[in-house]
C-alpha cells in the first residue's frame, strides 16, 4: 500500500515537473484572444518562428529564429524586420574642416531634409542637403539623433568621441512589422508569457 503511494507520488512530481516543459520536436502554436485583437507566436521545430498580431485597426508580423534557454524562448527577427539605425560608420578624417554627418536609407538613397540633434541639444539643430549630409564645425559629439517625418526620431550613441566622419543608415519605422532584438519570453506550465506579461496558450 504504501508502495503505491510512493509510486503515485512520483508521478504526480514528475508531472509537475514537466508542466513548464514542450515537445521541442513538434511544431507548435501559442495564442492569445481578446475582444480587440489577436495575438499569436508559432514555433516550428527547425528553430523558426512566426508572429502575428492582428486587431481593427493594426497588424503586425515578424518571422525568424528561436532558441530554448532553460525555462525561456528567446526570440531573433530576421533582419528585413529592423527598422531604426541599421547599419553606421564612423572615423576620423582629417581632410574634413569640421564634422560630416550623411544620412541615407536602406536602400542607400540620401534622405533629404532630415533633421540632426548634436548631443541631445534641442535648441542647435541641421537639416540635411540633397545629398544627405551636413557639414557642422567640429566639436565632441557622444550622440547623434535623426529626426524625420513628423515625430520618427533615430537615435545613435557614437562609439568614438575623436570621430568626425558618421555614415548612418536608416529604415524607416514600420508599424506593420515587429523587430524582436533576443527578447525573452518565459515558458511556465505550459504556457508562454511576454515580457509585458501577457500569457499565450497552446
Amino acid at each position: 500500500m504504501m508502495l503505491n503511494k510512493y509510486i503515485l507520488l512520483l508521478v504526480f512530481m514528475i508531472l509537475v515537473s514537466c508542466k513548464g516543459q514542450f515537445d521541442i520536436n513538434k511544431d507548435v502554436k501559442f495564442i492569445t484572444k481578446t475582444k480587440t485583437y489577436t495575438e499569436s507566436l508559432s514555433l516550428f521545430k527547425n528553430n523558426k518562428f512566426e508572429y502575428s498580431y492582428k486587431a481593427k485597426l493594426s497588424n503586425q508580423s515578424s518571422s525568424g529564429s528561436w532558441i530554448k534557454e532553460g525555462d525561456s524562448i528567446v526570440l531573433i527577427s530576421d533582419e528585413k524586420y529592423k527598422t531604426g539605425v541599421i547599419a553606421f560608420e564612423e572615423k576620423v578624417d582629417k581632410s574634413i574642416n569640421g564634422t560630416r554627418i550623411i544620412i541615407l536609407d536602406h536602400l542607400n538613397e540620401p534622405l533629404i531634409g532630415a533633421g540632426i540633434t548634436i548631443n541631445e541639444n534641442p535648441n542647435k539643430g541641421w537639416n540635411t542637403n540633397e545629398k544627405g549630409q551636413v557639414i557642422i564645425p567640429r566639436k565632441e559629439i557622444t550622440s547623434i539623433t535623426i529626426h524625420y517625418i513628423t515625430h520618427q526620431n533615430y537615435p545613435y550613441k557614437v562609439k568614438n568621441i575623436e570621430s568626425n566622419s558618421f555614415l548612418v543608415k536608416i529604415k524607416m519605422h514600420e508599424l506593420s512589422v515587429k523587430y524582436f532584438n533576443q527578447e525573452v519570453w518565459k515558458l511556465k506550465n505550459g504556457k508562454l508569457i511576454n515580457p509585458l506579461g501577457v500569457v499565450f496558450s497552446n
